[in-house]
């Protein structure tokens, strides 16, 4: 067996050293991205990465299945919408009237917001208690 020469040492290892810086550089600038209401990504016409909460509005939703392509209209709390175009597998969370976080870039030519990353909440598993619910007598909300 012939032995490793130090010039592939150090490739190897300056490789692994700038994979790692990447990663941290990369994972912090995403950290730091704040969220943004839609008006203000349309105003600035931002091109760098977005983050926007919002709510799928009823009836807006069209998945391809074949494409796996996701298109739905999302509304913020100041009332404005954005179409969204996410090109992925719909997560089984997402639903009409379900709040989402999407992460993306908006395309101000065609006024939709691409995302690259789409979380949809988890609706409340459990009803709050009340008088048709009283304590301890939780029930699974029908689907």
């Amino acid at each position: 067996m012939k032995p490793i020469s130090p010039l592939r040492l150090w490739i190897a290892g300056g490789l692994v050293v700038a994979s790692a810086f990447y990663l941290v550089v990369s994972s912090l600038s995403a950290a730091g991205m704040s969220e943004l209401p839609i008006r203000t990504v349309r105003e600035q016409g931002l091109v760098n990465r977005v983050k926007l909460n919002g709510v799928v509005e009823p009836a807006s939703t069209r998945y391809d299945e074949t494409r796996m392509e996701l298109r739905f209209t999302m509304a913020d709390e100041q009332g404005e919408h954005i179409e969204v175009l996410f090109a992925g597998i719909k997560p089984n969370a997402f639903r009409d009237g379900g709040q989402v976080m999407i992460e993306g870039y908006y395309d101000a030519g065609k006024d939709v917001l691409r995302a690259e990353t789409l979380m949809a909440k988890c609706p409340s598993k459990y009803e709050q208690e009340g008088p048709d619910h009283p304590a301890g007598a939780a029930t699974t909300k029908g689907s």
